[in-house]
């Protein structure tokens, strides 16, 4: 008898993107995005630390998303040259 699937789930969270909600980003140029996510701090945190989080959960799932990927290389290197800079 094989394991329902159901029975294999955790526990977390799941995020449901509204494209009509004013605060959706996606139609934005890849530099408009890191512009809106740098500063941004939602119930869940640091948008910056969200965005991370994401691209590595999902790059160790094997699911890669140019536009994702991009994002975190621009907002690691931010914060290279913030700490760089504060140092």
């Amino acid at each position: 008898h094989a394991p329902s699937v159901f029975a294999l789930l955790e526990d977390g969270i799941a995020y449901v993107v509204d494209r009509t909600h004013k605060q959706y980003v996606g139609a934005l140029s890849r530099e408009a995005q890191l512009a809106a996510v740098i500063g941004a701090h939602g119930k869940s945190g640091p948008n910056p630390d969200y965005v991370l989080n994401t691209q590595s959960h999902l790059e160790e799932m094997g699911v890669h998303d140019a536009t994702l990927t991009w994002l975190a290389r621009a907002l690691r290197a931010e914060a290279q040259t913030r700490s760089a800079i504060t140092a």
